[in-house]
């Protein structure tokens, strides 16, 4: 076999395996949080949009925009902590420096 013709099997098959994800990707179904106090482990976004797909943040931020299609929720007056960054951890005083992974 040549070797451009080996490239193109490799290729195709690569773009075969590629193209079921990204259409799942694309499946899947969206949402976005609007409205809602961010609070992301190092700062605190006071009025924001979160959107979400395939069970992941997608992006976050105070001027992101609902994608067409997304299922809306209202976040007025909640606070949302994306990827529930500590079960419980102190954010003031020590709290940081005791919850850091270095420690024995």
């Amino acid at each position: 076999m040549s070797s451009a013709k080996f490239l193109a099997t490799v290729v195709g098959a690569a773009w075969l395996c590629a193209v079921p994800a990204a259409l799942a990707a694309d499946a899947a179904p969206s949402f976005a949080i609007t409205g809602v106090r961010v609070f992301d482990g190092d700062r605190v976004i006071p009025r924001a949009t979160v959107v979400g797909a395939g069970g992941k943040v997608v992006v976050m931020g105070p001027a992101v925009k609902v994608p067409v299609g997304a299922t809306v929720i209202d976040g007025k007056g909640k606070t949302l902590l994306p990827g529930l960054i500590d079960a419980h951890t102190h954010t003031f005083g020590a709290g940081p420096s005791m919850a850091s992974p270095s420690r024995p």
